[in-house]
């Protein structure tokens, strides 16, 4: 996995990413499968019952995945994935979310995110996905 790994590539791509962007998603780190993001949950994100949305959430873990999978020269997309939401999340609470590589199979990759909050890492939600590369060269590669 090492000899491939490009984090230049996703940092490309998350250059070009207005929808993580405008959700205040900053990538901490990012490592041979593996990506850290950060996000704080605004007034704007929050629901009805004044939690943390759990489509925003949904989002922020498909991020960290399409992060941890986009290091590489093909692109890969996500093919399917799923989202636990363990706790309700209030505003202005600072989450992290860790997507780390579960499985590997020919161009599938399974991946694991743990979206925590605050400093104590809080579990509030559990997300994992199936991303799946498309043997092609990136635009401008």
């Amino acid at each position: 996995m090492d000899a491939d790994y490009r984090p230049d590539i996703a940092r490309d791509m998350y250059d070009k990413d207005k929808a993580s962007q405008g959700l205040g998603i900053r990538i901490m780190e990012l490592a041979p499968g593996k990506a850290v993001l950060e996000m704080k949950v605004t007034n704007e994100m929050l629901n009805g019952l004044q939690t943390a949305h759990g489509g925003l959430l949904f989002a922020f873990a498909d991020a960290a995945m399409a992060f941890a999978t986009n290091q590489r020269e093909n692109p890969a997309f996500a093919i399917h994935a799923e989202i636990d939401f363990l706790k309700p999340v209030l505003r202005d609470t600072v989450l992290t979310a860790t997507a780390t590589f579960a499985a590997e199979a020919g161009r599938t990759t399974v991946v694991d995110v743990r979206v925590e909050a605050g400093l104590d890492h809080d579990l509030v939600a559990m997300f994992r996905g199936r991303t799946r590369t498309v043997p092609s060269k990136r635009p401008g590669a």
